[in-house]
């Protein structure tokens, strides 16, 4: 048997490079870029691509040069790193400082403030306070100022008594008899004073025998009378006339700053009786007929002024 020719080889063989549905074997140095066909490159740019951005560090071996320009590449990224470290770092250290700081500025404001205030206040508070004195003063000069304060008279000893130390006090001044019907309001009078003397209220008798002759004791008999008989613990002055010529000045002064009935000032009988406020000005005059213990409101209202 005579075997067949083989054909003759083709003058221009086909690149296998140029198929578009060619195949490589991949080899451990890695396929040649021209037996790869289009789709296959685009997809290993597109992992090579990806694997970068993943693995920034991979890039470092692809050559000293790329690493150079890796490393030039990067460095910027690194300053802007440090500098945006050195900057969140100055911001926090702003935030932290920045309130105390500006905490600092309103408290020293306010305590400037509080400084300048302090002395206002203190003016303030003093002015009052200087008023206050000053109406005291004043307070004081009109009470020493009131005419009642400035007549001399004696006590049932003969002793000299100065007025002036009853000065804001509330003064009852009664002209007084041992031997009139009326006398046991000696007792009713002793317990209005102890009642109010603790706040400042004074009974002054002042014994008189103008009346029908109804005082005809002598000053100790007269003194010894009225404690005895009535427990009188409240200041007894010399006998005086009342009215007339020989009227004593004390009350010719009392009598004009209240009249009695009908503009009359001539003390009626025994036991008439003159109130007398704390600034020494004559608040009301009551008739012999009214019971001392009549008057406690009149008294107490007083002692509130």
């Amino acid at each position: 048997m005579s075997s067949k020719p083989s054909p003759p080889p083709a003058s221009n063989p086909v690149d296998p490079s140029a198929s578009t549905t060619g195949t490589f074997t991949p080899s451990s140095s890695g396929p040649p870029e021209g037996n790869q066909t289009f789709t296959e490159r685009m997809g290993n740019t597109m992992r090579s691509g990806l694997d970068k951005m993943m693995h920034p560090s991979k890039m470092m071996g692809e050559g000293s040069s790329n690493v150079a320009g890796t490393e030039q590449q990067n460095q910027p990224g690194i300053n802007l790193t440090h500098q945006g470290h050195e900057a969140a770092a100055m911001t926090t250290g702003m935030d932290k400082a920045g309130p105390s700081t500006t905490s600092e500025q309103p408290q020293q404001q306010q305590s400037q403030q509080q400084s300048q205030q302090q002395p206002q206040q203190q003016g303030q508070e003093q002015q009052p306070h200087q008023h206050g004195q000053q109406q005291h003063g004043q307070q004081q000069q009109q009470h020493r100022d009131a005419p009642i304060y400035h007549f001399g008279i004696n006590d049932i000893d003969g002793n000299p008594v100065d007025l002036t130390q009853f000065q804001g006090r509330v003064l009852l001044l009664v002209n007084t008899a041992s031997k009139c019907a009326t006398t046991p309001w000696l007792g009713n009078l002793e317990k209005l004073y102890e009642k109010h003397r603790d706040q400042g209220f004074v009974v002054l008798a002042f014994p008189c025998n103008q009346f029908m002759g109804e005082e005809p004791l002598q000053p100790r008999e007269l003194k010894e009378f009225y404690q005895r008989n009535y427990a009188v613990s409240f200041p007894i002055m010399e006998k005086i006339d009342v009215n007339g010529n020989n009227a004593h000045p004390l009350f010719q002064y009392i009598k004009r700053e209240a009249p009695g009935v009908m503009g009359l000032e001539a003390i009626k009988w025994n036991f008439e009786k003159f109130l007398v406020g704390r600034n020494g000005n004559v608040i009301r005059r009551f008739p012999p007929t009214t019971n001392p213990d009549e008057l406690e409101p009149e008294i107490a209202k007083a002692l509130l002024d």
